[in-house]
């Protein structure tokens, strides 16, 4: 943009490049006409936001997401101003030139109350400018390494900010113990400034990391080539992604399609440096966020618009990474989960049916234990039940010979007759609990006499098949004509073992007919007495 072809396109230049940001400003625009229109009891605070790259970049929204949430959940009144200095697609000094004819424009009679930057270009831009078109804000910056921190503060103060450790250690180490075998490790990076410094420190942590590692960079390949290397790889080679955003020639591609392309190419795993990387091809590791980056920035900005002094808050570094594996990549390359570090998160990972519904399963088979206590506890009674019913027969007749024998004793008789009622009135009671515990528990219970062949069926039995009680008979068994034809040996099969021993309990499926004429299924579980 600097060649002398581009001067009598220049006031057309100049104007497009306005029409631009203006267009990308509508919403501070609207703001703005909010902020002249409300009626707001405390100051408003003029907050700046100034990314390097385009707005669409994803790494420019992580960031700026995470500033602008984060500064609206304090109690402050902010008014934002957002702007992209577009440094990926227009790195040149002229560029430089129109955005301070612009920003001058719009910020010089303007109080800002502190600048918040993303990556170098922003901090450079802010600390040359910040007198002299924004009010000597402070600046609190974020998206900037040790050395470019050094490199371009040096001289000022009044900021303060995130420095962002670039160390791919931990991902490397995570690929060496998914492939032991690793040796060949393909750097992937642009020649920006922040491309460069960002490649250099890679390579220069890899190689601290295992001298038996060839890190090998690829900024002096053009695209083609570098899709075609990486579908050579063997298996003792990986690709890490840093920055990119442009090859050799100068050819733009966005950072998570080439991350996209890569993956597609590539018969080993991609790691990369980013979190934007996920859900684009690449496996995993230890990434940066420009989330975290921009939540950390605006909290430190938070407490300078408190009223501390950025030059009292030292610019620190702080891990704004994130560990995570993409459960799709794993499985491309049947990697599994126990190569995986601990302290990772694998995201896209199915959910199992029990993971997603236990607190129902849970329910489920709890209920189940309680039913099948209430159903041994109902049978415990209903045998006690029946002995009760053959003791109160064994005393009827006792009573009964008595009271031919004691015919005379009137008063003796009475006393007898009397407890014979009162054991009647507790059978009543007992089978009266019987019928409503078997009710509660929504059970169908019946019994059987195996010597005789009659059957006797609870009310609950009848409900739910439909038949009147003059409608089965009862009695050696005719109920069995119910039974659906398929089903019908595998329940007399079933009843059959456990009679002669073989089952310690009768258990069996099948179907049986309604009155209505459909089949119902039935899980039959009991035991001989």
């Amino acid at each position: 943009m600097a060649d002398n072809s581009v001067k009598p396109y220049r006031k057309a230049i100049i104007l497009l490049i306005i029409l631009y940001i203006l267009s990308s400003g509508l919403v501070v625009s609207a703001g703005s006409a909010y902020k002249q229109q409300a009626e707001i009891a405390d100051e408003i605070l003029d907050v700046l936001i100034i990314n390097s790259y385009h707005q669409g970049l994803t790494w420019s929204n992580d960031i700026a997401s995470g500033i602008i949430e984060t500064l609206k959940k304090g109690n402050y009144n902010i008014y934002f101003n957002t702007e992209y200095l577009d440094w990926k697609n227009y790195p040149s000094e002229e560029n430089i030139r129109f955005l301070k004819d612009y920003f001058y424009y719009k910020y010089s009679n303007k109080d800002i109350d502190v600048i918040i930057t993303s990556d170098d270009a922003a901090l450079k831009f802010a600390l040359e400018n910040r007198d002299e078109m924004f009010s000597g804000a402070p600046v609190v910056f974020c998206g900037v390494n040790q050395e470019g921190f050094e490199q371009i503060t040096k001289g000022y103060d009044n900021l303060t900010g995130i420095i962002e450790e670039i160390d791919p250690t931990d991902t490397i180490k995570a690929a060496l113990m998914i492939n032991p075998s690793l040796k060949n490790i393909y750097v992937l990076f642009d020649n920006s400034e922040s491309g460069l410094s960002t490649g250099k420190l890679v390579i220069d942590k890899i190689k601290a990391l295992d001298a038996g590692l060839n890190a090998i960079p690829m900024n002096q390949m053009a695209y083609e080539d570098i899709i075609k290397t990486v579908a050579g790889f063997g298996k003792d080679d990986i690709v890490l992604i840093t920055t990119y955003y442009s090859d050799v020639n100068g050819k733009l591609s966005d950072m998570e399609r080439i991350s996209r392309e890569i993956s597609r190419y590539s018969p080993t795993p991609v790691y990369h440096l980013y979190d934007m990387g996920l859900n684009n091809g690449a496996i995993g590791g230890r990434m940066m966020s420009g989330r975290l980056q921009g939540e950390m920035a605006a909290a430190i900005a938070i407490r300078i618009l408190k009223g501390e002094d950025p030059n009292e808050i030292p610019a620190i570094i702080r891990d704004t990474t994130v560990r995570k594996f993409d459960f799709n990549q794993l499985k491309k390359f049947n990697i599994p989960l126990s190569n995986i570090p601990e302290g990772y998160e694998v995201i896209n990972k199915p959910i199992s049916i029990f993971e997603a519904y236990k607190t129902e399963v849970l329910v489920t088979i709890t209920a189940f234990f309680a039913l099948f206590l209430i159903v041994c506890t109902l049978l415990f009674y209903s045998l006690r039940i029946r002995k009760m019913k053959k003791r109160l027969l064994e005393n009827n007749e006792e009573l009964t010979q008595i009271y031919e024998e004691l015919a005379a004793s009137d008063e003796e008789l009475k006393q007898q007759f009397d407890e014979l009622l009162s054991v009647k009135e507790m059978l009543a009671k007992s089978e009266e609990r019987f019928r409503l515990a078997s009710d509660g528990s929504n059970a169908i219970i019946w019994d059987a006499d195996l010597t005789t062949m009659t059957y006797h069926f609870s009310d609950k039995w009848y409900e739910l098949l439909g038949y009147e009680k003059n409608e089965i008979n009862e009695e050696k068994g005719g109920w069995k004509s119910i039974i659906h034809p398929d089903d019908a040996l595998l329940a007399d099969k079933a009843r059959n073992e456990h009679l002669e021993g073989k089952t310690e309990f009768y258990n069996a499926e099948y179907r049986m007919r309604t009155k209505s004429g459909e089949y119902i299924w039935f899980n039959v579980r009991g035991k001989v007495l």
